[in-house]
């Protein structure tokens, strides 16, 4: 077993993450809508933004933490 802080963990995962080829991470961005799929509305594949951008992908993460409202 390994035991770590959810920081450094966190830390660790980002870290691999982004150090893949065409993984891009966008920080500080405050989602205010999901895009689902025309074909399955419960398959995220992007978010409106507060600035009024798109962003669309293969894979959509919500690292928000667990006090989200974004669930709601």
């Amino acid at each position: 077993m390994v035991l770590a802080r959810r920081s450094t963990f966190e830390f660790v995962l980002r870290e691999r993450t982004e150090a893949r080829a065409g993984v891009r991470t966008v920080r500080g961005a405050r989602v205010v809508g999901l895009i689902t799929a025309p074909d399955d509305p419960c398959r995220v594949i992007g978010v409106h933004t507060a600035d009024g951008r798109t962003w669309t992908a293969d894979l959509v993460v919500d690292a928000s933490g667990r006090r989200t409202d974004l669930s709601d």
